[in-house]
C-alpha cells in the first residue's frame, strides 16, 4: 500500500495562489502508469497543499480510480483562542 498526490495539470487543475511550492504537472494518467509498471495495486491518494482548498483534482482522480483507491485530506483551520479574547 502507498499513499500518492496528483499535481494538475494546472491548466485544468490550477495551484494555489499562496501555494507553499508548485511542483511540475504530474496528472493522473502518469500516477497510472507508475502504479501500473510499479504493480502498486492499492493506494491512497492525498490532497497535495499546493492546490489549497480546491480539491478537483484529487475528487476528479478518484472518481476516476479502481475501488483500490481512497482519498485522504487534511483541513486547514482557524486556530481557536483559549485565552477569552
Amino acid at each position: 500500500d502507498v499513499h500518492c498526490h496528483v499535481f494538475g495539470p494546472a491548466e485544468k487543475f490550477p495551484y494555489a495562489p499562496d501555494a507553499p511550492y508548485c511542483p511540475p504537472d504530474a496528472p493522473f494518467e502518469r500516477l497510472q502508469k507508475l502504479h501500473k509498471t510499479l504493480r502498486i495495486e492499492r493506494a491512497v491518494i492525498v490532497h497535495a497543499s499546493c492546490h489549497g482548498a480546491d480539491m478537483r483534482v484529487t475528487l476528479d482522480a478518484i472518481a476516476r480510480s479502481k475501488p483500490q483507491r481512497r482519498q485522504a485530506h487534511a483541513e486547514r483551520r482557524r486556530p481557536v483562542r483559549t485565552d477569552g479574547a
